[in-house]
Parts: structure tokens; C-alpha cells; sequence
């Protein structure tokens, strides 16, 4: 089992951020992934260690503690349709970082943060 200190790394991260560039013809697919697959063990680390404590109901005062899940599978989608609509969006954002400058960081999501590439603007992303 792959230790969680090393799926945290940089290139790891930047890894796991990457889509795939599927043609314009591409069909929508679900795959699973192996539970051995680095990725797959990122993904269910990051489900499983990013849940809260919750409300009892709606506007309560009353907080129950976590909840504890077990990841039984992953599986992996692809939607050229859905992710043409993202990466368009990706741009637009970069257009208007461009003309204003930098976001400012969440400190409390740092160690889920997508590093960006070298040609990318780093538009604040997190796991």
C-alpha cells in the first residue's frame, strides 16, 4: 500500500489532475480502476480523509462526528462533451486572471492543491 505522505507529492498530484484529451468523436465511457492503481488509492484517500463532522438537520446546533466510509471501488468517467465545456470555462478564467492578477490561497485546502504546469496559469484548483 502506497503511503499517503507519497501520493501527496507535487507530481503526483499533478498526475492526478491530468484529463485525458479525448477526440471529438469519443464515446462516453465508465471504467473501473484497479485497486493497486496509484490513482485509484489517491481518490479514495482523498474521500476518505476529507469528510466532517455534520449537522443533525437543517439550521441544528447539534454536530454528529464523521462518517466513516469504506471505499468498495473507483471508477473512472470520460464525457468529451462535459470536459470541452470545462476546459472552455478553464479558459475564460485565465482570460480574466490575466487582467487582474492572482487568487488568493485557501490555506485550509493547501495540501489539496493542483499544481499547475509550466503553460498553465495556476487558476487556484483543489482536489
Amino acid at each position: 500500500m502506497i503511503m499517503f505522505e507519497e501520493l501527496m507529492d507535487k507530481h503526483r498530484l499533478a498526475h492526478a489532475a491530468q484529463m485525458p484529451r479525448p477526440s471529438h468523436y469519443s464515446e462516453y465511457r465508465i471504467g473501473a480502476v484497479p485497486g493497486e492503481d496509484p490513482f485509484g488509492q489517491f481518490m479514495s484517500h482523498i474521500v476518505v480523509s476529507t469528510v466532517a463532522s455534520h449537522r443533525e438537520s437543517y439550521q441544528s446546533a447539534v454536530y454528529h462526528e464523521p462518517p466513516q466510509l469504506e471505499i468498495i471501488g473507483v471508477r473512472s468517467v470520460v464525457n468529451p462533451r462535459v470536459q470541452a465545456s470545462y476546459m472552455a470555462k478553464l479558459q475564460n478564467l485565465e482570460g480574466k486572471r490575466q487582467r487582474k492578477g492572482m487568487c488568493s490561497q485557501i490555506s485550509a485546502l493547501s495540501y489539496l492543491k493542483v499544481p499547475a504546469s509550466r503553460y498553465d496559469f495556476d487558476l487556484n484548483e483543489h482536489f
